[in-house]
């Protein structure tokens, strides 16, 4: 299981906010940053698989992982609609959430739309 917060600052920029012991102490909470994520809108993770999933202003999904060796996150994978199934704008990523199990990802975006 994975431990900690997925957290988006009012500049776009993501983290991941963890810490060495399950007592809540500010001291000992250590962020990770997402490589290369400026334009983050909405965050979720799923413990089972330890992912962490963001919502991008782009209309895209990254999807997140924990680097055993160095500690930092390192990109999974990415979430993007194609132009072929959806020719249209759905604007910023408004929601990303993952089913209880952990097995299924949705995503809405804030014009309207969701995938599963």
């Amino acid at each position: 299981l994975i431990g900690g917060f997925a957290v988006v600052f009012n500049d776009g920029r993501a983290a991941f906010l963890t810490a060495a012991s399950l007592k809540f102490d500010p001291n000992q909470v250590q962020g990770i940053w997402a490589p290369n994520m400026d334009d983050a809108t909405c965050a979720t993770v799923n413990h089972k698989y330890r992912l962490i999933t963001y919502g991008r202003k782009s209309s895209q999904g990254a999807v997140y992982c924990i680097d055993e060796s160095s500690g930092g996150l390192e990109l999974s994978h990415q979430l993007t609609l194609s132009s072929q199934v959806y020719p249209g704008e759905v604007g910023p990523v408004g929601c990303v959430r993952w089913t209880p199990d952990g097995c299924a990802l949705a995503l809405a975006w804030s014009h309207g739309g969701f995938s599963v």
